[in-house]
């Protein structure tokens, strides 16, 4: 037996249907996650569901990467869970599964920045809360990390940490800070100390100021706990 059972009359469960293969039991919690804040101010947004879906995705692609990479150590994994759930990522995965065709947001002059990250994140999220753990896992395993994900390409990825370090400190209230200083020596070099809420973590030096601060970024991305 599939995923899904009958085909869905409603545009929302179609939706679902054609790119997730599911038939939503509770549509209003899909409703819900289409749903943008700037709406309609008296309607449910999707925000919480997008906060519960940040956390699945995050399980779920971390058990995806454990089972298929059985050699590779923490450090790999932790780089490529990070490069799978950027925000970079995610809105390309939202465009691809055309999650925007059904969300209601107010269009005006606004840009709103990852639109289609969040909305992803918000529909997984909803999927969670209408079919569990196991089957929202199911889902992403063969409609996002087994088709829609090139795992070769982003092996490969040339990845900039200072984001993902930035990303990292939105998600969990964290201040970054660099220190710079030049270093003396027959060539120019600068050394960069970089500190999470006034805490030292890491120090390197590199040829230029950027470069500093990117081996500084990265050192730390890759020991964070």
């Amino acid at each position: 037996m599939g995923l899904f059972s009958k085909k869905p009359k409603d545009p929302i469960s179609k939706y679902m249907f054609l790119n997730f293969g599911v038939t939503p039991i509770n549509v209003a919690l899909y409703k819900e996650a289409l749903t943008h804040k700037s709406f309609d101010q008296n309607l449910k947004n999707n925000e919480r569901l997008e906060f519960l879906g940040d956390s699945v995705i995050d399980t779920i692609v971390a058990e995806f990467l454990f089972e298929t990479y059985p050699n590779e150590d923490e450090g790999f994994l932790t780089k490529m869970r990070s490069r799978i759930v950027s925000r970079e990522s995610l809105n390309e995965l939202g465009k691809k599964l055309n999650v925007l065709q059904h969300v209601r947001y107010f269009k005006g002059n606004n840009q709103y920045k990852s639109l289609e990250g969040n909305v992803l994140e918000a529909l997984v999220g909803a999927m969670y809360r209408d079919f569990g753990y196991e089957k929202t896992k199911a889902i992403l395993y063969k409609k996002v990390l087994q088709s829609a994900i090139d795992l070769n390409q982003l092996e490969n990825t040339d990845t900039d940490y200072k984001s993902q370090l930035l990303i990292w400190a939105q998600k969990n209230d964290a201040r970054i800070e660099y220190k710079l200083q030049e270093v003396n020596g027959d060539q120019k070099k600068y050394l960069a100390k970089l500190f999470i809420n006034g805490e030292l973590r890491s120090e390197a030096v590199g040829n230029s100021k950027k470069e500093a601060e990117k081996r500084a970024a990265k050192h730390t991305f890759e020991n964070l706990k």
